[in-house]
């Protein structure tokens, strides 16, 4: 009768309330045509990518340039798995990604309820109905991005670190809460400031932290550390230096954009800089204000979660304002830390207010700030729902690029996601360089340039797109391939004499829409002799002042000078599919082999049961393995010497 009560409490209503709200106007996303099968975002496309080709055994870092940790590639791994198998397509990867991302952003409004869930039905609606209808939150679950799935792993370790207002009692949920912590670090690397802050409040007791820190630890090794043996440069050069460090020339997003993000209300209407700098005052005045007066009516300090919550969220404030890149699904990782901060801070300060003179055992303050809540809430779910049904549809592949493209080509493109859902992803050809993100391998290899600040006059970026565009069969360049790809005035020669225009696509063009087009070509038999005489001397030509940043790139391979200019040339790491080692396959064993020994002896040593999660992780090491070994073998890498050169 207990467990009956507690289910249809005011708490569980509002719970339930909120992320039913949550999922609808998530699904409302996909009213917009083609929201599952156009293409819609540029980084979903490296993301669902990687994942299909690790279930052929082709690893980021090492056989391409990757400028994300694996994360979201491990996550996405049993869909990409179904594809392997021949179940689904790899378009429908991407597709059931999408809603699956849809998923995850809405279990995280069931999550925070969870945390929330002691302080009462105010905090959980404010909490948890500000992330289900706030804008940033609603764009980012729109196709596979990284936020949803990072706030979803944060708010499930503060769901484990926590216990009410408090940090848990128990070592074991601390030691699980620091292992959810660092794989949402193995997913985007802005887990550090929750687990910094964490680590912070945990420093009077040592033991604890050292709980604490080996959890993180084995939560971000054990998915990390398999790639970063298989290249330790390849995984700090992408994911290091291309997404964290300096970017030299860079074009900086203004403050009064991101303010505008950040407040969740620029869809709204053209806002002015007045607008945006009241809003923000706002809403950074209602929360400063709110804990000042709680502080100074009761007298003593908040409680352990919000100390938390307010540090994080400040900690991420300045994370998005420091660098130059910004965009715009940030705010599904900002959207979780800043209704958490509004929801704790109003109801403390209602609870704060009412305890100065409680006239009725009913928290009339509370009352209030509920009364006031739902309305603003549900006038923002039907404005959302408004702006979601008049998205215009999103462009989609012409079915012809997947009849025109035979499957296993070598396909080079500037984006990936038309490749995803041509299902155009793999290729059978060995010296094909597979370029999933554009953008980031010009930054891998220039240290932070783009085409735009001078990417084209770095050796290691040329040689890079010389040998990507003299191995391709096929290339696909969209209508932002300009933003992308450092043309010079050879490479462009050479692109125009040995590839022929075979299919173009271009949108209809309508008043208030952005026209998209991609076009085709393919590698011609014959290309002119001028041409190929000009060229293949330049290719040819060794790069200077850059051998260890291009010398997987531009090393040269015995018999490479005897290769016919055409032929394709099998470089070392340049996705080395034929000469693919069991190296992927024998660090997943391993991997899996030290988890059975560290549940082993924990059972000998303190008579306990195994973890059963670790268990099903190295039941999961052991399947990357097998499914290793047989990209190998369907490649024909081990055994048969197919697709050898």
């Amino acid at each position: 009768m207990n467990r009956f009560h507690a289910r249809v409490s005011p708490v569980g209503m509002a719970i339930a309330a909120t992320v039913l709200l949550a999922l609808v106007l998530r699904l409302c996303v996909f009213i917009r045509g083609h929201s599952l099968t156009g293409i819609v975002e540029y980084d979903d496309g490296p993301y669902v990518a990687s994942s299909v080709l690790l279930t052929h055994g082709i690893t980021p870092y090492r056989d391409y340039i990757f400028v994300q940790p694996p994360g979201i590639t491990l996550l996405l791994m049993p869909v990409a798995l179904l594809a392997r198998v021949g179940l689904i397509s790899i378009a429908a990867v991407m597709t059931i990604g999408r809603i699956l991302t849809a998923l995850v952003s809405t279990a995280g409004v069931l999550v925070v309820g969870l945390v929330l869930r002691h302080r009462g039905v105010a905090t959980v609606v404010l909490g948890c109905g500000l992330l289900a209808v706030f804008t940033g939150s609603i764009e980012a679950a729109h196709t596979v991005l990284l936020e949803p799935w990072l706030g979803l792993l944060c708010a499930v370790g503060m769901l484990v670190v926590f216990d009410r207002n408090q940090l848990v009692g128990s070592n074991k949920r601390l030691l699980w809460g620091g292992v959810v912590f660092g794989f949402a670090g193995a997913v985007e690397g802005w887990a550090i400031v929750p687990v910094a802050v964490l680590a912070i409040m945990l420093l009077p007791d040592w033991q604890r932290l050292k709980r604490f820190a080996g959890g993180v630890a084995a939560g971000f090794l054990v998915p990390v550390l398999p790639f970063v043996l298989m290249s330790p440069r390849g995984f700090y050069r992408g994911v290091i230096s291309a997404q964290i460090g300096p970017r030299a020339h860079s074009l900086r997003i203004p403050l009064l954009y991101r303010f505008k993000l950040m407040a969740g209300l620029h869809w709204l209407r053209p806002w002015s800089g007045w607008d945006t700098v009241l809003v923000i005052a706002l809403i950074g005045g209602v929360i400063v204000v709110a804990a000042a007066f709680t502080a100074v009516v009761t007298m003593r300090p908040p409680p352990r979660l919000d100390v938390f919550v307010l540090v994080v969220t400040a900690g991420t404030l300045l994370m998005f304002l420091g660098p130059s890149q910004f965009l715009y699904h940030f705010m599904g990782y900002w959207a979780l830390w800043l209704a958490m901060s509004i929801a704790l801070t109003l109801t403390a300060a209602a609870d704060a207010l009412w305890g100065l003179a409680p006239v009725h055992r009913l928290n009339l303050a509370r009352v209030l700030l509920l009364a006031v809540a739902v309305p603003v809430l549900a006038i923002f779910a039907v404005l959302q729902v408004d702006a979601l049904s008049h998205e215009p549809p999103a462009p989609v592949l012409s079915a012809r690029v997947q009849r025109l493209i035979p499957p296993g080509s070598c396909v080079l493109a500037d984006t990936s996601p038309p490749l995803v859902m041509a299902s155009r992803v793999v290729p059978a050809h060995p010296g094909c360089v597979i370029l999933l993100d554009s953008t980031g391998a010009d930054l891998f290899l220039s240290n932070g340039l783009k085409p735009y600040s001078g990417a084209a006059q770095v050796s290691a970026v040329e040689q890079m797109w010389w040998r990507a565009i003299r191995h391709a069969q096929f290339v696909l360049l969209s209508h932002q391939q300009g933003k992308r790809i450092p043309w010079t005035p050879l490479l462009h020669a050479y692109f125009t004499h040995h590839f022929r225009l075979i299919f173009s696509q271009r949108s209809p063009r309508r008043p208030g829409l952005d026209t998209f087009s991609y076009r085709l070509y393919k590698r011609t038999a014959q290309p002119r002799p001028v041409a190929l005489a000009r060229t293949t001397a330049y290719i040819a030509r060794p790069v200077a002042g850059k051998a260890r940043a291009t010398a997987y790139i531009a090393r040269p391979v015995a018999g490479e000078a005897s290769t016919p200019p055409s032929a394709p040339v099998l470089l070392p790491a340049e996705l080395r599919l034929a000469g693919l080692t069991f190296l992927p396959s024998v660090v997943f064993v391993l991997a899996a082999a030290v988890l059975v020994v560290c549940v082993s002896w924990t059972r000998r040593r303190r008579r306990q049961p195994g973890y059963a999660p670790l268990w099903a992780l190295a039941y999961v090491m052991l399947l990357a393995a097998a499914a290793t070994v047989r990209g190998m073998v369907a490649y024909g890498l081990v055994g048969t010497g197919k697709h050898r050169g």
